[in-house]
């Protein structure tokens, strides 16, 4: 049988309860990968490409969040655009859109042209 090492976190002022208190190692690190997850989508959403890489990724994949793949595949499209980190993001995100969108159904596609064409919308410049 696995035991799990559990920790209990506490704040400066045990009066001041701000909600991490008694929660088990797991359980604190699940609520650092959430907000570390808002963060990436907001930088996604501002065009940010090594974020839209692994939002991207996560969302296919469904390691961290539910699964989208039609939004998944539109941050890898949008990811392999980028010109702004050199040879850091778009390469990587062209290999997983390559092996990606194989696996697509249609309706999936046509979602994630839609998705792609509002963001290019949103974000004209």
């Amino acid at each position: 049988m696995e035991h799990r090492k559990h920790t209990v976190v506490f704040t400066k002022n045990p009066a001041n309860r701000s909600g991490y208190e008694n929660l088990d190692g797991l359980q604190f690190a699940q609520q650092q990968e959430a907000e570390a997850l808002v963060t990436l989508r907001q930088l996604a959403e501002a065009g940010d490409a090594r974020a839209q890489y692994l939002v991207g990724l996560d969302l296919i994949e469904g390691k961290h969040i539910k699964v989208d793949y039609a939004q998944g595949f539109a941050y890898l499209v949008l990811a392999t655009e980028d010109t702004q980190w050199g040879d850091l993001v778009a390469p990587h995100a062209k290999e997983a859109r390559a092996v990606v969108e194989p696996q697509l159904s249609g309706v999936d596609l046509i979602h994630a042209d839609a998705l792609i064409a509002a963001y290019r919308q949103r974000n004209k410049k």
